[in-house]
């Protein structure tokens, strides 16, 4: 009964409005200094995440690795990662936007162009077409899109997804290649040379 009469209150009804005030103070909440959650949290300094990471960077990285060589589960979860990610092949889904290509083709100047129609059998016939050809090209036993010559366009994003996971960034350079015109090829970010440490 002493609870009943608590809840029905006045003091406690004032108290429930205005936290209701303070829950619909929209995306700022946390900066408040009122609340008897942040009165006391004062963060040291704004710093960047680059800032917070950077000095732990190498220990962590290593670490990483170190796990992925040694531990069966982290490797596991590696390789579930990548497959529900990409799958045995990176598959692309060229459905024409029709919307799109309708206005292009009513705004255009030429005439022979505003005559073009977009039916059913054009759409399933563009959509077999273009992945014929990107499936030619991303799985060429030639690997055309790999600088190195190695790796399937499925596993350079398999070989990104991995790198992601492991050290938080895909390092890769666009290369000229004369055969190809442009090739990715990747680099482990270690190997990369950074600005010269002031002593």
């Amino acid at each position: 009964m002493t609870k009943l009469a608590k809840i029905e209150s006045p003091a406690f009804a004032e108290d429930v409005n205005a936290g209701e005030k303070h829950a619909l103070g929209g995306g700022l909440e946390g900066a408040q200094r009122t609340s008897r959650e942040t009165v006391n949290w004062s963060p040291p300094q704004l710093i960047s995440p680059d800032a917070l990471i950077n000095p732990v960077k190498d220990m962590a990285d290593a670490r990483a690795q170190d796990l992925l060589q040694n531990d069966g589960y982290v490797t596991g979860a590696l390789h579930t990662n990548r497959d529900s990610i990409v799958g045995a092949q990176y598959m692309v889904n060229s459905t024409p936007n029709i919307d799109v290509l309708q206005q292009l083709v009513a705004t255009s100047k030429e005439s022979w162009v505003r005559k073009i129609r977009f039916t059913e059998n054009w759409i399933e016939n563009f959509q077999a077409v273009v992945e014929a050809r990107f499936n030619l090209l991303g799985d060429s036993p030639s690997n055309w899109l790999d600088a190195s010559r190695r790796n399937t366009l499925t596993d350079m994003i398999r070989l990104g997804i991995a790198s992601h996971l492991i050290t938080g960034e895909i390092c890769a350079s666009a290369e000229w290649i004369r055969q190809a015109a442009r090739a990715l090829q990747h680099c482990y970010p270690d190997d990369q040379p950074g600005p010269p440490v002031q002593p």
